[in-house]
């Protein structure tokens, strides 16, 4: 799937829930569901928030280093959900996530 499609996708609630459920970390699902309830929100409208900030926050070398570690990773939309979560639960550019599944 294209990062466009992934993007556009996650504009639905119900499918961004599903696309991070595929990510498969328990601790940074907890997180979320967490930010969620705080927020009176569904897990899936927490990450498609979360999503529409970090595309429409992100500077550019953000950008930059997504694509990067995106072109070398098994799982491309795995590093672009990660990034984005990192961005909404620790206000960070997703850096702390960077080695997810990225084959060497």
């Amino acid at each position: 799937m294209l990062l466009s499609d992934l993007i556009e996708r996650c504009s639905n609630p119900a499918f961004a829930g599903e696309a991070f459920a595929a990510v498969d970390d328990l601790v940074l699902t907890a997180r979320i569901a967490e930010a969620a309830d705080a927020e009176r929100i569904s897990s899936g409208e927490y990450i498609q928030r979360a999503v529409d900030r970090y595309v429409a926050g992100s500077r550019e070398d953000e950008w930059l280093t997504l694509i990067a570690l995106m072109s070398r990773s098994k799982d491309p939309g795995e590093i672009f959900l990660r990034r984005a979560m990192a961005a909404a639960l620790d206000g960070s550019t997703g850096a702390c996530c960077a080695d997810a599944k990225i084959e060497r």
